[in-house]
């Protein structure tokens, strides 16, 4: 696990980030993951963790995500709970809802919020429409989804919540922030999220879907990528109240 902080160091009172990186649950955690982790630990004078976990397939989702809980309890011991922001992008996102399910239902103190951005929560692969997104996703295919599915998913079975979390519990969980772009095939899983969300009457979720824009572009030197890190350091403000004032 590397920790990050901003220069000087993190202001009293600030959030401690968990960042769960993307990548398939298959590759490395890549230069543009750090640039959007530093660049929210300045904004928000925050600092974050963020965990350099083993990949599939020498590793697969039941241990992985087991090793997510005891570093998130290390976490929250350390910071506090309430004090904590679990995020990541793409499989990140996926494991970061997976993790936050698994927290309420052993009855642990669950993070302040929840920060996705094009997060896969449905590695079955089966959300309608992404055939015909498929055709302007100029990074991810279906049948790579199937594939990188398969092998984080080991023994468990596709649609199971640790691997597929769309389908697990989804009230009682902390305040969320979803992030979707319209050139993306995940976008049929941020928006089937948000749908059950409404559905199950959580109460505090946002959902922003941008036009036209790719995979995880809220990690890329873009105009669009910058609004979208505007818009989660402001979402993760308003969930710690007058700490970060």
């Amino acid at each position: 696990m590397i920790t990050i902080t901003p220069k000087g160091e993190a202001q009293a009172g600030a959030p401690h980030l968990m960042y769960l990186h993307g990548g398939g649950y298959v590759m490395d955690i890549a230069a543009v993951h750090w640039d959007a982790v530093a660049w929210l630990c300045e904004e928000l004078g925050a600092s974050a963790s963020v965990p350099i976990y083993p990949l599939a397939p020498e590793v697969t989702a039941e241990r992985t995500l087991a090793a997510m809980r005891s570093l998130y309890a290390e976490l929250a011991e350390r910071h506090g709970a309430d004090n904590l922001t679990v995020m990541g992008d793409s499989a990140g996102g996926g494991m970061s809802l997976a993790l936050a399910q698994v927290i309420e239902a052993d009855g642990g103190d669950l993070p302040a919020s929840l920060v996705l951005f094009s997060p896969w929560v449905d590695a079955t692969a089966s959300g309608e429409g992404q055939k015909e997104i498929e055709k302007r996703d100029r990074m991810l295919a279906v049948a790579g989804l199937e594939a990188c599915g398969k092998l984080y998913a080991g023994s468990l079975p596709l649609d199971d919540t640790r691997v597929s979390p769309l389908f697990g519990k989804l009230d009682g969980l902390p305040p969320v922030a979803i992030f979707s772009g319209t050139s993306d095939i995940l976008l049929v899983d941020g928006q089937r999220l948000a749908k059950r969300l409404e559905e199950v009457g959580h109460k505090d979720y946002v959902y922003r879907e941008y036009d036209r824009m790719f995979h995880v572009w809220m990690l890329l030197p873009v105009p669009e990528g910058r609004q979208a890190l505007n818009e989660t350091a402001a979402f993760i403000r308003k969930r710690h109240g007058d700490r970060l004032k």
